[in-house]
């Protein structure tokens, strides 16, 4: 429990609460000067006792003060490794890190955590958004893209309001910080004719059963490049998310629960992508039998049975779908030709927006459903979304089409055209 004692040093009052030691051993202590009255004189006894009293109430219950004075480069490395790391995605913690050590660290490392203003973190997007971009580890002295800087800010605001649940801070300097996008994203969704001309040449592709699986179900890309064989049930035509991969590459990782509650789902195979899975399933058998012993074993020294993989049973790269080229991997020579070309690639073949990703692939499925009539409650649970109007939220900020009808509709039933005649 907090303590406190007051002190008359000639016309104010010193109050001192003590909260405890720090991380170092020594004491913290918390003061304020309490001025005199208006007349000039200082307060009396009793009612500098109720200033007291009021001081210790706003100090009652803060802990971990110390957390406060570490310098931001010690707090930052604290905060990843004790409440990051146990607590979000290992790809999630990857990124923070990755971002801390190149961008927030050189930032505000240099001072305490008590001592970061907003004006700090304003200098700080103001900067990145006119220069900040980093090439091969040197800046190049272009900008970088206002959702880039929104990634850094997620990270700051997470760190200090750590501090202030904690009441170590009063405030989050984070908080009054600007960073007002001029517009929101644009998400680049398919219609019909871009439908066609995206299937035409993704059906040349290898990853063919992969894309058509995003577009007709809806699934994340953790989602997708997690599912195995036993998830999904191409004779009913049923499948279940039942993990993720939260790290590519060589070293990566599976998690055995999703993004939220709502993400661990069953979910409905269509028939035709059915058939379009039948198909990539023997293809695949034909490249398990031409690897041989080499066909990649996971930890547990059994093979990973995922639906979508490379040529040799590992994990495809989430950031390589979007690469023209593919490195060897192993002691089983990838064939590059046979790996599938880029993402974008298909997209330009196409004739489609090179800027358009992977996951507007699933905001083009939830519009479709969204143009169809179909409940909000029900496409929010083929999406796996916790929030049933996160829908509307995310997919309907640029569908011209269904307001239009939405539009025509309302002037059909006000008789509109009858009026202005």
């Amino acid at each position: 429990m907090a303590e406190g004692y007051k002190e008359l040093r000639g016309d104010s009052w010193l109050l001192r609460v003590y909260l405890g030691r720090g991380k170092d051993g020594k004491p913290i202590r918390k003061n304020r000067t309490v001025p005199p009255s208006p007349n000039g004189k200082p307060l009396g006894v009793r009612e500098a006792n109720q200033e007291l009293r009021k001081f210790l109430d706003e100090c009652e219950g803060i802990t971990n003060v110390h957390l406060s004075r570490m310098k931001f480069s010690e707090y930052s490395e604290w905060w990843l490794e004790n409440v990051q790391k146990p607590n979000v995605e290992g790809s999630t913690y990857e990124w923070q890190k990755g971002i801390m050590e190149t961008k927030l660290v050189p930032a505000f490392g240099h001072l305490k955590m008590n001592k970061v203003e907003t004006k700090h973190i304003q200098e700080f997007y103001k900067y990145q958004l006119e220069q900040g971009k980093i090439v091969g580890g040197k800046e190049t002295g272009q900008p970088l893209s206002l959702s880039t800087v929104r990634g850094y800010r997620r990270i700051l605001n997470a760190m200090f309001n750590y501090l202030v649940e904690l009441k170590s801070l009063k405030i989050n300097p984070v908080k009054a910080a600007r960073l007002d996008p001029p517009d929101k994203r644009r998400y680049v969704i398919l219609d019909q004719e871009g439908v066609v001309a995206f299937i035409k040449e993704a059906k040349k592709d290898r990853n063919f059963a992969l894309y058509m699986t995003d577009l007709l179900v809806g699934l994340r890309k953790s989602e997708l490049l997690a599912l195995r064989w036993k998830d999904i049930n191409l004779e009913k035509g049923e499948g279940e998310v039942w993990q993720t991969i939260t790290k590519y590459g060589r070293n990566y990782e599976f998690k055995d629960r999703a993004k939220n509650g709502q993400s661990l789902r069953k979910f409905p195979i269509p028939d035709v992508l059915c058939e379009i899975l039948k198909r990539h399933k023997a293809k695949q058998n034909e490249e398990r039998l031409l690897a041989g012993d080499a066909w990649h074993k996971g930890p547990e020294g059994i093979p990973l049975d995922l639906v979508f993989c490379y040529q040799d049973g590992r994990p495809i790269n989430g950031k390589s779908l979007l690469r023209s080229r593919l490195k060897d991997d192993g002691a089983f020579k990838l064939d590059r030709s046979k790996q599938g070309c880029s993402y974008r690639t298909i997209l330009k073949r196409a004739g489609l927006p090179e800027e358009m990703r992977l996951h507007d692939l699933r905001h083009s499925f939830a519009t479709f459903l969204l143009e169809g009539g179909e409940n909000l409650a029900l496409i929010g649970a083929l999406l796996g979304h916790s929030d049933g109007s996160m829908v509307t939220e995310l997919y309907t900020h640029s569908n011209m089409k269904m307001k239009k009808r939405a539009i025509e509709r309302l002037t059909t039933n006000l008789n509109i055209a009858e009026l202005v005649k």
